[in-house]
């Protein structure tokens, strides 16, 4: 499989290099006829910490070509891993999604789409950013509201998403998209994240059936795994900005060595030289935070999750928090070596300006893992 897999990357970034139409539903229907996108199906066979690093480079490869898209796409990569890493005990109803709900994604070959924020991310004038549910008596549930944020909607085939019952209970569904129920309104973003696809979702009278719930047999389970799913999402979600910004420091080092001054290329200078040298070992610092989390996956058996979980979580935040500042640095200093031409309609490095900003608004927000930190070491009760 690994050997497969391997191939498929080189494939993309062959793909991605040539002339062939290239727009988002184009390079859907390639990926979907490769392993990439379904990467979580095959943890077994791969390993949890094998699985997750693929994932993560296969996004990293695609954002350094396409970060929007690859940002859309992420979302089907970390559910879909969340599914897949999620201990539980044999013969439970979440043990039977695992093996079920994978299995037939991957005959399928359907791309997934999350949208499971909380409340508090919206407007103070907005409709409130909730799906309310009710059970009903013959164990079906009926969904109304709306979900402001989700991308990659349209070439997406299942989705998955949150609802709260009137007790206050949260509960994960999935459904198709394309349901008469489910009214998916215009594009929120435009410019050099337009390709995203982010779009407000309308439920109106949405009927699912118990099997569209995603089960956990107790609140500490459906807890964990909601808790797994946004340390996964703070990881993953960096992939497609780190591709971005390994793709300003390539950029750079071509211009380096095609500009000349005196007959000779910018690259030979000593100064040019230190400073390409410090970003990419600000790269290799946020490649390492990557590589150390990604090591900790092979601990996520049921004995061990608790203490993955307590460690994972800070780890997770300093990517989160650390990660998005390195790609604006490396960004940053590839328009100003490059100089005004790097701004021109069009210039790779004027569409990763303008993406780039995205990294550090995901949550969780900076400014909440820093007065976390703050009060952690402060000796003072968590908020």
């Amino acid at each position: 499989m690994k050997e497969a897999i391997e191939q498929s990357l080189t494939e993309l970034e062959k793909y991605l290099q040539s002339d062939k139409p290239k727009g988002n539903a184009e390079i859907i229907e390639f990926l979907r006829q490769t392993p990439l996108p379904f990467l979580a199906c095959y943890h077994e066979e791969l390993s949890a910490s094998l699985s997750f690093n693929y994932s993560f480079e296969f996004l990293h490869l695609l954002g350094q070509y396409q970060l929007p898209l690859a940002l859309g796409l992420c979302m089907n990569q970390y559910i879909a891993q969340t599914i897949a890493i999620m201990p539980v005990e044999a013969g439970t109803a979440l043990d039977t999604l695992k093996t079920q709900f994978l299995k037939i994604v991957l005959q399928n070959r359907w791309i997934l789409a999350v949208s499971s924020f909380d409340d508090f991310i919206r407007n103070k004038n907005d409709a409130p950013h909730r799906v309310v549910c009710k059970k009903q008596q013959d164990g079906s549930v009926i969904c109304n509201g709306i979900k402001n944020f989700q991308s990659n909607i349209l070439n997406s085939d299942v989705l998955l998403f949150s609802g709260q019952f009137e007790d206050g209970s949260v509960g994960l569904f999935y459904t198709f998209v394309k349901n008469p129920s489910i009214h998916i309104g215009e594009p929120l973003l435009d410019g050099a994240m337009a390709d995203t696809d982010t779009r407000s979702l309308h439920f109106e009278e949405l009927r699912l059936e118990s099997f569209q719930m995603i089960p956990s047999d107790n609140d500490a389970e459906g807890a964990a795994f909601h808790s797994l799913s946004r340390i996964l999402f703070s990881v993953m979600a960096m992939a497609p900005y780190l591709g971005g910004a390994k793709r300003a420091l390539d950029e750079t080092c071509r211009f380096l060595q095609s500009v000349h001054i005196n007959d000779a290329p910018l690259a030979e200078l000593d100064g040019y030289q230190l400073e390409l040298g410090r970003m990419f070992l600000k790269y290799q610092m946020a490649e390492d935070l990557i590589e150390r989390f990604n090591q900790g996956l092979s601990n996520t058996t049921m004995e061990a999750f608790p203490a993955w979980m307590e460690n994972e979580l800070p780890r997770a935040n300093v990517i989160k928090n650390q990660v998005p500042m390195i790609c604006e640095e490396l960004v940053s200093y590839a328009r100003t070596t490059i100089g005004t031409r790097s701004m021109m309609s069009g210039h790779i490095i004027s569409q990763l300006t303008q993406q780039i900003l995205f990294a550090t608004l995901h949550p969780d927000l900076n400014a909440k893992v820093e007065r976390a930190m703050g009060r952690l070491r402060l000796g003072l009760p968590a908020v």
